[in-house]
C-alpha cells in the first residue's frame, strides 16, 4: 500500500509537470520571456513618435515591469556581487529595498534568477510555483480523505485557478501557493504534535512570510 501511494504521487507529479509545461510552453521552450514589458511603450520615454497610439496587450500589468522584475534583477546583481540588496539607489533619491516588503530577496524560487538570468528565470519560477501549489493541494486532499478522483482534480485545478493565474507575476501568488502546504503542516502538528512536525510547520510559515506580500501572508495564515 505504501509503495502504491508513492507511485500515485510520482504519477501525479509527472502529470502536473506536463500540464504546467504545456501552459508555459512558449516561454519555457520557444524563447519568449514571461513579461508584459510591452506596457512600457505607453510611456513616451520608451516609444518612438511612430508608436504614439500604441496599445499594449494589458495596461493593468504595470507593477511587474516597473517594480518586481527590476527588483529581481537588482537582487540578482547585488547577491552575485556578494552583497545583500539593502538599498535601492535607483528609486528617486534611494529607498530601502530588503525591507520594502515585496522585494522577496529570500524567496527560494528566486535562486533560479540568482544562478542564471532574471529574464530567463521568470517563466521557470512561475512554472515551478504552480507545480508546487498543485502538489501541495494533491497531498492535502489525500490527507483529508478524498478519493483518487477528488485529490487528482483538486491538485490539477488549484494551480490554474483564477487567483493564482491573475496574480501570477505578482508576489501575491508567490505566497498563496503555500496555503495547502500550511494546512497540511498544521494538520500534522494537530494530529501528532512532534518536534519534527513543528519544524515543518515553521518552515512553511517562513516560506509564506518570505514570499513578498505580507497582506496575502496574513490571509493565508
Amino acid at each position: 500500500q505504501h509503495m502504491g501511494r508513492r507511485r500515485e504521487v510520482l504519477a501525479f507529479c509527472v502529470c502536473l509537470a506536463v500540464c504546467v509545461s504545456a501552459f508555459f510552453h512558449e516561454t519555457l521552450f520557444l524563447g519568449k520571456v514571461l513579461s508584459p514589458a510591452d506596457v512600457l511603450f505607453v510611456s513616451a520615454s520608451f516609444r518612438g513618435e511612430s508608436a504614439a497610439d500604441y496599445e499594449p496587450a494589458n495596461r493593468l500589468l504595470m507593477d511587474p515591469v516597473l517594480q518586481f522584475q527590476p527588483w529581481l534583477e537588482l537582487n540578482r546583481r547585488m547577491i552575485r556581487s556578494g552583497r545583500l540588496p539593502l538599498w535601492n539607489g535607483f528609486a528617486g533619491c534611494g529607498a530601502p529595498h530588503l525591507a520594502n516588503g515585496q522585494s522577496a530577496v529570500f524567496d527560494p524560487f528566486h535562486l533560479l534568477a540568482y544562478l542564471g538570468s532574471a529574464s530567463g528565470a521568470i517563466a521557470w519560477m512561475a512554472a515551478l510555483r504552480l507545480w508546487v501549489a498543485g502538489l501541495g493541494m494533491f497531498l492535502l486532499a489525500r490527507s483529508w480523505g478524498l478519493g483518487a478522483w477528488g485529490r487528482w482534480f483538486a491538485g490539477l485545478v488549484y494551480p490554474f485557478c483564477g487567483f493564482l493565474i491573475v496574480w501570477l507575476l505578482y508576489p501575491v501568488t508567490a505566497v498563496a501557493i503555500w496555503m495547502p502546504w500550511l494546512f497540511l503542516a498544521t494538520d500534522r502538528v494537530h494530529r501528532r504534535p512532534t518536534a519534527h512536525a513543528a519544524v515543518w510547520l515553521a518552515i512553511v510559515v517562513a516560506l509564506i512570510v518570505l514570499g513578498g506580500h505580507i497582506q496575502t501572508s496574513a490571509h493565508v495564515l
